[in-house]
């Protein structure tokens, strides 16, 4: 069987999602195979961008 585990960052911060890790590694092991979509730095670059454009405004 296929599993894909999704990680939404929701709190922004850059951790690696560890738990998450160990559960896939569990599936895994069962002989399913796993994916993993994680969100940890897919918005670091909007981030900055926004942050930027603040203090331009200041």
């Amino acid at each position: 069987m296929k599993v894909m585990f999704l990680y939404p960052n929701h709190e922004g911060y850059f951790r690696c999602p560890v738990g998450l890790t160990l559960i896939m590694t569990v599936v895994e092991n069962a002989g399913h195979e796993v994916k993993l979509f994680d969100t940890t730095f897919m918005y670091c670059d909007e981030n900055k961008e926004n942050k930027t454009r603040e203090r331009q405004d200041l």
